[in-house]
């Protein structure tokens, strides 16, 4: 119905990150813990982007640099995830195709090849890949 809807459109890197971590508990509805999870995040980001354009101009300092902290963000939650992955295939796959498509195309054009073909290895290597494994 429509919670379906809402759920798959609102989401986000952030929601999905957030889904992946979260753990199960007894008495907790999950269908409801997904929706205000993305119901939330959805409000934040509405509410502090706006925020962010009425208040950003009023910043006198110098910002530059800042702009890492979006791909340390991305680095730390991929650390997490290695960590917490059943089979370290995926990402080697993952890393040793964007090496070669850097090497062979260059590293302006190299991302939609690389993706490309890690999906096709990872299919291929569908079986090899070990299920996660459930917590007791």
């Amino acid at each position: 119905g429509f919670w379906k809807v809402f759920l798959i459109y609102g989401m986000s890197d952030e929601n999905y990150s957030l889904l992946c971590s979260y753990k199960e508990q007894d008495g907790v509805n999950e269908k409801w813990v997904h929706i205000f999870s993305a119901g939330l995040i959805w409000f934040y980001w509405v509410l502090f982007s706006g925020l962010g354009g009425l208040i950003g101009g009023l910043i006198t300092f110098n910002t530059a640099g800042i702009d890492f902290a979006l791909t340390a963000l991305f680095v730390v939650i991929l650390i997490e995830q290695i960590k917490g992955a059943a089979s370290k295939l995926p990402v080697i796959i993952g890393i040793l195709s964007s090496v070669l498509w850097i090497a062979v195309v260059g590293p302006d054009q190299f991302l939609l090849p690389s993706l490309l073909s890690t999906v096709a290895v990872l299919i291929g290597c569908k079986g090899k890949i070990s299920e996660p494994k459930e917590d007791a």
